[in-house]
């Protein structure tokens, strides 16, 4: 029996994704089982790819298993194990990282044609847009690649099917679905049992630091983040006053085919796209925007915020600080470009971008402090409006597991200087040998980060718009690319080494030469802010 025949027999794939989906998963859900039956019925006849395994696009590879090519044989064979499974639990994408990473080494040792091979492995299997792009072929061999893979697969396809359903709203799941929701605080509590267990222990004193509280003393204490982002915006705000900039508020939104839901109700136009999706629209759209502003020799800096609609939708919330002279000829490049797709809807003119004139810069801070502390912990936020009466505490929760589920950046400044740097020299700033060690204007910035000064910082290290490549500090990254502490041009000093073990990382301190620059070096990513 040939290759092609054996996949012509059997039960239909999609009956078996079915009969999955009707298991214990999901039975909290009303109805699941007809709403996934007719939602992917609907996506077979729009998508040749979620079709049956004997489609034209494997045929290809069909052929030359049929030709005793036994790679793409064993590729094929491992592609009926996974085809239609998204919803696979940890240990079942356990076992079938392991079988892809065996089919990729069996890929590599055939010698033969190996990078369309895997490309066919990939399409085959529905992951085409996830061929890496480097390191090909340490990765794909890898299990542990594989897993990540996967996993991320598995939750958003589902997620993106429960979207679908109409299972993400203000009234079923705000922002996403109940399962994913459940799903992403399990993962959370089993990262903070594994922090719990692992300890850090300082070369040469035997100091002993717990994960946990080292992890509190960073970024990914919630409340370290949002003052350290208001820290940044104040510092924004006295730089725009200095250069005598006005701030502007501006909101993007995508298009309405990208939203689920219009005025309450299944929207007839949406394209059936994913919030990863419409993120990239205005990622798109803001590379536009940005080239034509430098073309035109406009210069801008702030904040961008990614914030959800009720059902998962992105919108984006700018603080723009701009020269007054330059003002309107900005907003006309930014409404241009929004407006470039699907401009003459109805009500495209008023929602694609809201623009708000704030009076001064000095009240931009307090202007987007809820926004930014509604996306992180919903500190004296109150009601989430987009919410059907929640408090923005219960609902920041909810807010970050999109965020990390659909892989999307949640916060980002725009032509300001280096976070990277800044935390370094704070680190950097608690030990006195290596603080000795720097002169000029990297000591000047490494007090002003001490003290929590970001204007005073950002001057220091070339001030807002300065182009990355001219600015005086840059962070050194090792070649496996964390971040390993920063450099400057001409300074060269002594060789500090300092080190702390554990059973899962390893982390060093050095001051030294590279290449002309003198690099002071902090692996370790966790301690105090």
């Amino acid at each position: 029996m040939t290759i092609a025949q054996r996949f012509a027999n059997g039960t239909d794939p999609l009956e078996r994704m079915i009969d999955r989906y009707r298991g214990e998963q999901l039975t909290k859900f009303d109805a699941t089982h007809d709403l996934i039956a007719e939602q992917f019925d609907q996506d077979r006849a729009t998508d040749k790819r979620r079709d049956h395994p004997t489609c034209d696009h494997n045929r290809e590879i069909r052929e030359r298993a049929d030709r005793n090519e036994i790679s793409a044989a064993v590729a094929i064979n491992g592609l009926r194990q996974i085809k239609f499974k998204w919803d696979m639990s940890f240990d079942q994408i356990d076992t079938t990282a392991d079988q892809l990473a065996l089919l990729c080494q069996s890929i590599f040792k055939s010698g033969r044609d190996q990078r369309n091979q895997l490309k066919r492995l990939f399409r085959a299997v529905d992951l085409e847009s996830s061929v890496p792009t480097k390191g090909i072929a340490q990765r794909t061999q890898n299990p542990k690649w594989w897993r990540v893979l996967l996993y991320r697969e598995c939750r958003r396809r589902t997620e993106k099917t429960l979207r679908q359903m109409g299972l993400v709203s203000k009234t079923t799941g705000i922002y996403l679905s109940d399962f994913t929701f459940a799903g992403w605080r399990k993962s959370e509590r089993r990262a903070m049992e594994l922090m719990k267990e692992a300890e850090l222990v300082e070369v040469g004193s035997g100091e002993i630091i717990s994960v946990e509280e080292a992890s509190h003393g960073s970024t990914s204490n919630l409340e370290n983040r949002r003052a350290e982002l208001m820290t940044r915006i104040r510092g924004c705000e006295e730089l725009a006053e200095e250069r005598r900039l006005i701030p502007m508020f501006l909101t993007l939104t995508c298009p309405s085919k990208y939203h689920v839901f219009a005025k309450g109700r299944k929207n007839p136009k949406y394209n059936g796209s994913t919030p990863k999706q419409a993120q990239q629209h205005l990622t798109g759209n803001w590379d536009r925007i940005r080239a034509k502003l430098n073309r035109r020799g406009i210069d801008l800096f702030g904040l961008r915020i990614v914030e959800p609609h009720h059902e998962g939708c992105p919108h984006w919330h700018l603080l723009l600080f701009v020269e007054p002279s330059q003002r309107i000829e900005m907003l006309e490049i930014i409404v241009g470009y929004a407006l470039e797709e699907d401009g003459d809807e109805r009500g495209a003119q008023q929602r694609r971008v809201e623009i708000v004139q704030l009076d001064e810069a000095g009240k931009a801070a307090g202007y987007v402090a809820k926004y930014v502390a509604k996306n992180i912990d919903g500190f004296k936020v109150g009601e989430d409006h987009e919410s059907d009466g929640q408090s923005s505490m219960d609902t920041a929760q909810r807010v970050r597991a999109r965020a990390s589920t659909w892989g999307i950046r949640q916060f980002q400044f725009l032509g300001d200087a280096s976070v990277t740097v800044y935390r370094e020299l704070r680190r950097i700033a608690n030990d006195p040998h290596q603080a000795a060690s720097l002169t000029g204007e990297t000591q000047t910035a490494m007090v002003a980060a001490d003290e929590g000064d970001w204007a005073a910082y950002s001057k220091e290290n070339g001030g807002p718009c300065c182009p990355n490549n001219a600015r005086p500090i840059h962070p050194y990254y090792s070649e496996i690319k964390p971040v390993t502490g920063i450099q400057r041009a001409g300074y060269m000093g002594r060789c500090y080494r300092q080190s702390r073990e554990s059973k899962r990382r390893q982390a060093s301190f050095c001051l030294e030469p590279v290449n002309g620059f003198c690099s002071l070096s902090a692996i370790a990513r966790l301690g105090p802010v």
